[in-house]
């Protein structure tokens, strides 16, 4: 009995590219709980910077989807003064988020992520936002960590250290698709500082000890 093609694909060797049917998969054909797509930006360099609300990094993201959940994870590094007494370096750490173009206007960003308890929006960094919301620090100490040189830091107190700081969470910017995001990381400080390098660094722009600061942007379809 002689066999019937019932189409036109090869009854044997390897498929061609027209033989297989193109199908797109659409960000809005996507369940709940998938990622769509991640931003990064990536700080290497050790960075000095005066007191005050300082912006230290950012990211840009375009939703690919209505009203999708923004995922943030950062891992920031700062330096430790040397000093014993570093109740004049009170710090908070801040995210927060705008639509549009990137700005340096704090007040410009919605903060989101924060603390919420008594007194948890001290040293706030001045966002947008209710605080029941998440619009306060991620972080802040009314005396950072270090120590002076001599004593239980040794000689060198804390001239060569730098602090880890990781937050990770979630939220809902509630805006269309194809809306342009700029999510970044602020720091609120009463003295200098470095970012991604030790304390040394102001003294002496020393760059033999420091640690990589980050942030990472996820779009989660809902």
């Amino acid at each position: 009995m002689a066999l019937i093609k019932t189409n036109t694909r090869s009854l044997s060797g390897a498929l061609t590219s027209s033989q297989v049917p193109t199908q797109t998969i659409t960000s809005a054909a996507l369940p709940a709980g998938t990622p769509l797509q991640i931003k990064h930006s990536h700080k290497p360099t050790a960075t000095q910077y005066s007191s005050g609300i300082q912006k230290i990094m950012e990211v840009a993201l375009t939703t690919l989807k209505v009203n999708s959940k923004i995922k943030i994870d950062i891992n920031y590094h700062d330096c430790k003064p040397n000093v014993d007494n570093r109740d004049s370096h009170n710090r908070a750490y801040q995210f927060g988020y705008k639509t549009g173009s990137a700005s340096s206007t704090v007040g410009d960003y919605t903060g989101r992520g924060g603390r919420i308890s008594s007194n948890s929006n001290t040293e706030s960094c001045g966002m947008q936002g209710n605080h029941a919301d998440g619009n306060s620090p991620l972080e802040q100490s009314d005396v950072i960590a270090g120590g002076g040189l001599g004593g239980e830091w040794g000689s060198w107190g804390s001239d060569y250290e730098v602090q880890g700081h990781v937050y990770s969470f979630e939220f809902s910017p509630s805006v269309a698709a194809g809306t342009v995001l700029q999510l970044s990381f602020w720091v609120n400080a009463d003295a200098s500082f470095v970012a991604s390098g030790p304390h040394y660094f102001l003294n002496a722009n020393n760059h033999y000890n420091g640690a990589v600061s980050s942030i990472h942007a996820t779009e989660i379809s809902v």
